[in-house]
């Protein structure tokens, strides 16, 4: 390791973490969403990570960090966070960078009064959070999906930055028609033995760093973004009549933005969406893993949704 050096990251360094998604083939990736992201000083801190630079060349190589969010159990607010954007540059990799990153990060992370971190792992990171880093498997992610036979326009409107600005023109327009909500009150309800990110104002004006909203269907809120597939975020506990109303509005509204398929991913342990969900293909998703580093809660009991993760 002695051809590297360590800084955590600043809001200075976030282009430099932005270059090493660039020069990794990740050019889908947007500084100013990185910016937005990465300002969770809602929560009471910000920038819980380091990068790795080479010492010759000064290029950034390597990146492990978590993003603060705030869960809420009714009554207590603890301060926890999600392990994201971890990567290496293809030029600096095979070196252990993932692993001396990861547990710097934690012990900021403990020493920043952060309770437990989670993550989805895919089927190349699970071995080493498992093994090398002592996270803790709980369950997989269940993922719920409707396909339709529409042509993905929304697909190839992604391919580069004008037509992303074309599409995003288009569904603004579309969605002039619908009732839009500037609140997410009413979404969270899970059991007394839980408890979920805790949705208010200030979560909901950091969650606007990429274009999503809030609408009303069916006399139900729901929270959308319109990205490749329409993502549902979360939505309010519907009527037991409601979900077939539901359903047939939001086929209508994705078949009207080109979108080819409507998705809703949520943790195992979200006990009452199932019946609202019958239309929908089901099948499990990556692993939910979980680090606990103050002891004093049980991550397992956290309840998530599509929204709470930051590719929402």
């Amino acid at each position: 390791m002695d051809e590297y050096k360590f800084e955590r990251l600043t809001f200075s360094r976030i282009p430099d973490l932005h270059r090493i998604f660039r020069e990794s083939g990740k050019k889908h990736t947007n500084l100013e969403e990185f910016i937005l992201k990465y300002d969770t000083k809602y929560t009471g801190i910000e920038y819980v990570g380091y990068i790795a630079y080479h010492k010759d060349t000064l290029q950034p190589a390597a990146y492990y960090g978590v993003i603060p969010q705030l869960a809420f159990d009714g009554e207590n607010t603890i301060l926890i966070a999600q392990s994201a954007d971890t990567i290496t540059h293809p030029k600096h990799q095979r070196k252990g960078l993932f692993t001396v990153l990861a547990k710097m990060t934690y012990k900021l992370a403990k020493e920043e009064g952060i309770h437990f971190l989670f993550g989805i792992a895919n089927e190349n990171s699970f071995p080493g959070f498992i093994k090398k880093l002592n996270w803790t498997y709980h369950s997989n992610i269940k993922v719920y999906e409707i396909k339709s036979f529409m042509i993905p326009v929304s697909q190839l409107f992604r391919t580069n930055e004008v037509l992303k600005s074309i599409y995003k023109y288009w569904v603004r327009f579309i969605l002039l028609f619908y009732k839009k909500e500037s609140d997410i009150s009413g979404f969270q309800y899970f059991f007394r033995d839980q408890y979920g990110i805790k949705y208010d104002g200030n979560y909901y004006k950091y969650k606007k760093y990429s274009d999503k909203y809030v609408l009303k269907i069916c006399k139900h809120k729901i929270w959308l973004k319109f990205e490749g597939s329409l993502k549902i975020g979360s939505f309010e506990k519907l009527d037991t009549n409601a979900y077939n109303c539901f359903t047939r509005k939001l086929k209508i509204l994705a078949f009207i933005t080109g979108i080819k398929k409507i998705r809703y991913q949520e943790s195992s342990n979200k006990r009452e969406c199932d019946s609202y969900l019958k239309s929908f293909s089901f099948h499990e998703g990556l692993p939910l893993i979980f680090l606990n580093l103050s002891n004093k809660y049980h991550p397992e009991e956290l309840v998530l949704t599509f929204a709470d993760f930051d590719t929402f």
